[in-house]
């Protein structure tokens, strides 16, 4: 999967603003789960904080 795209929320454009497998090693958070569906950090830590508590695995 390219990390050249839009985030699905604030469509900020960076490869640099999405995770590698290397940070979802150091970053084991339910956060990962939306960097992996096309969210930026930033914004996979809201929807992360938004749903917590829901079964994302």
């Amino acid at each position: 999967m390219r990390t050249e795209m839009s985030c699905h929320r604030c469509r900020w454009r960076s490869a640099r603003h999405y995770t590698n497998a290397g940070d979802v090693r150091q970053d084991p958070s339910e956060a990962v789960y939306w960097t992996l569906r096309g969210y930026c950090m930033d914004c996979a830590k809201w929807m992360a904080d938004r749903f917590s508590g829901g079964d994302s695995a």
